[in-house]
């Protein structure tokens, strides 16, 4: 089974925020959006992002009408609903408006369950030592 994926800001933020950036190798495609990663560089690019395996991918945003939600955001979306593949938010928002388009959607703390091949409560536990 091929696991593909597709991550706005917050997860590539706060994964690299607990030292976990690397658990994004547990996708076999990871794709970021040009305009997620220029979100990102503003603010310094995380370590370890550069050792990861992924594709910079163009996104047509306003495919997206959710005008609550930033570029970055909506470019991500629309990258998974056009190639059928999971989203990575932690953004509530964006959470929604994804389901609301039947896409798949998961956060930082089911990036970590699945890198540690992990039950959900032991992967928030693995989040609290950090908090």
């Amino acid at each position: 089974m091929t696991l593909a994926a597709v991550s706005d800001a917050g997860p590539l933020i706060h994964l690299a925020e607990i030292d976990s950036i690397e658990l994004l190798a547990a996708f076999d495609t990871f794709l970021v959006p040009e305009i997620v990663y220029q979100e990102v560089e503003v603010g310094g690019v995380p370590d370890g992002l550069a050792d990861l395996s992924y594709e910079l991918v163009e996104a047509d945003e306003s495919q997206v009408g959710a005008e609550e939600l930033d570029a970055g955001e909506r470019a991500a979306i629309a990258v998974a609903e056009e190639r059928g593949i999971v989203l990575l938010t932690d953004d509530l928002a964006a959470r929604e408006a994804a389901s609301d388009a039947g896409v798949e959607v998961h956060g930082s703390i089911g990036v970590i369950a699945l890198g540690y091949d992990a039950p959900l409560d032991q992967a928030v536990e693995t989040l609290g030592e950090y908090f």
